[in-house]
């Protein structure tokens, strides 16, 4: 048994978290700031102001005086989303930052800039008031996708697929429907504690940031939960195993039928067949009496046309709008199903104490 290694992590999520302005000064960009003029500049004091002024503009370096309520502020990720009457912004929080609740209100203070197509706050100063109101209840969006639920919380529902745990971080792909995946990130997880999540359905409640749609067709939410309390375990969904009874080929056509199928249709199937094509490390066709389906892998031998081949996935469509399986184990019985794999790929299997253990010994530890 083996596990696609196609795994594409994202590397910069605190880039992709906010999407926007969210560390762009590591990135690179030098922010733009005028000779002090004459002329004193009008003071920004509300986030609507500061997100239509236009690159000229915020590089005069406009004086900034916001006073809001903290949505989500994280200190370890150096995160804050502010709310005002008029809308919400991210700010990246400097080093000595003070500790602030979820809700406070706070002044903002800085001076404006432009980095990376977008107007930012540099060099913030942060002041806590008071408690503020109450936080806004989560929405169900209709379609999470839609940008007016950008910096919203919000509530879905879908298949945790895979699983990677950085540091006492933890990052999570979850189907939402065929064509939609949410990246969630979660901080300060106690990893050893966690329930099986892979192949189980599950709902969470967190700040909806930046949406991609890229090139394998999926469109790609991200989402920031600030607790693993933010995560409920709805239905755990069975462990792969290739003595169960396949699904035919011809049964997943539900996914070009159905584009907002319910999550639980969206859990892990087995298909059998055998392989009708392949380009080695790129693709494989696998036939079976209903049909064929193309699965992306990078997997460099996997057998040759003809062989028999199990594989056990997760549905969704491909960028053709095709019926595949991603997160794919591949078994081939004539083989024993030793096809190679890589350890860092064990995490489409279980959870963190299983991951740590299995790595341990491919390693030979």
């Amino acid at each position: 048994m083996v596990i696609s290694s196609n795994l594409q992590y994202r590397s910069a999520w605190l880039a992709i978290v906010a999407g926007l302005a969210i560390l762009f000064s590591r990135l690179g960009s030098a922010p733009l700031l005028a000779a002090t003029s004459a002329t004193p500049l009008p003071t920004i004091t509300c986030i609507v102001d500061l997100e239509k002024l236009t690159q000229e503009e915020a590089a005069k370096g406009h004086p900034v005086q916001l006073r809001g309520q903290t949505i989500l502020y994280d200190l370890s990720w150096r995160m804050l989303f502010l709310r005002d009457e008029t809308g919400t912004l991210f700010i990246e929080l400097p080093g000595g930052a003070p500790l602030v609740a979820n809700g406070f209100m706070v002044t903002v203070s800085g001076r404006t800039g432009f980095v990376n197509h977008h107007p930012v706050v540099l060099n913030p100063r942060i002041t806590p008031l008071a408690q503020g109101m109450e936080l806004p209840k989560p929405v169900v969006p209709k379609r999470i996708e839609d940008p007016a639920y950008r910096y919203q919380m919000v509530e879905v529902g879908g298949v945790a697929t895979r699983l990677t745990p950085i540091d006492n971080h933890l990052w999570i792909d979850v189907q939402l429907s065929p064509r939609v995946e949410a990246n969630v990130l979660i901080p300060n997880v106690e990893l050893e504690k966690l329930p099986e999540l892979i192949n189980a359905h599950v709902g969470l409640v967190g700040l909806r940031t930046d949406v991609q749609t890229e090139a394998d067709g999926q469109t790609r939410v991200k989402i920031f939960l600030q607790s693993i309390q933010q995560l409920t375990t709805w239905r755990q969904g069975a462990a792969p195993s290739f003595s169960q009874a396949p699904t035919p080929i011809s049964q997943l056509q539900f996914l070009r039928e159905d584009p907002f199928s319910a999550p639980e249709r969206l859990m892990r199937v087995l298909v059998s067949g055998r392989i009708a094509a392949y380009k080695a490390g790129a693709w494989i066709d696998l036939q079976d009496k209903t049909g064929t389906l193309r699965l992306a892998t990078e997997q460099p031998r996997l057998g040759g046309v003809g062989a028999e081949l199990q594989v056990a996935g997760f549905p969704r469509l491909d960028a053709q709008g095709k019926p595949t399986l991603h997160a794919a184990i591949y078994y081939n019985p004539r083989t024993m199903g030793r096809i190679p794999g890589e350890a860092a790929t064990l995490n489409l299997l279980t959870n963190i104490a299983t991951i740590r253990r299995l790595s341990a010994a491919e390693a030979g530890q």
